[in-house]
């Protein structure tokens, strides 16, 4: 990525910082309206105000998750085409799990590595569905075979 496109990008980071801070203030300006306004009178009110809240807790939440995913495709951006990310594959062999980078545009790919749980760009979470997915599919390929093989005599 050449330095004007860095420029671009931290003069929009910059304005986009401006405008959520501007956003904040003009929230804590109207939460402090709403503060003052008898809810004894606006029964329901208070129970919108507690549903946005809600609401707003979780768009935030969304909202730090999809940086955190930009920020991961940045670091792990490929060196060789720079038009997309390596994808972290983990492949499973008889002497553990290991794992390698793949960009899925010019294949360029890093070399075989022992999978552990400090290995940054998959979950924890995702490969253990990953796994309880592939444990799955033994057990049901084994099954299978079994069945086949009962069913021939």
């Amino acid at each position: 990525m050449n330095h004007k496109a860095k420029d671009k990008d931290f003069s929009v980071n910059q304005k986009l910082k401006q405008e959520n801070e501007k956003l904040k203030r003009q929230l804590g300006r109207l939460k402090k309206q709403l503060s003052r306004i008898d809810f004894e009178t606006y029964s329901n009110i208070k129970e919108v105000i507690e549903a946005q809240e809600r609401e707003d807790i979780a768009f935030e939440a969304e909202e730090k998750d999809k940086q955190e995913k930009e920020d991961i495709r940045k670091i792990w951006e490929c060196h060789k085409c720079g038009s997309d990310y390596l994808r972290l594959i983990v492949v499973s062999r008889p002497d553990g799990d290991f794992y390698l980078r793949r960009c899925p545009m010019c294949k360029n790919k890093t070399k075989l590595k022992p999978f552990t749980d400090s290995v940054g760009g998959l979950e924890t979470r995702e490969l253990r569905e990953t796994r309880e997915i592939r444990e799955t599919r033994e057990t049901r390929e084994t099954r299978e075979t079994r069945e086949a093989k009962y069913a021939k005599h």
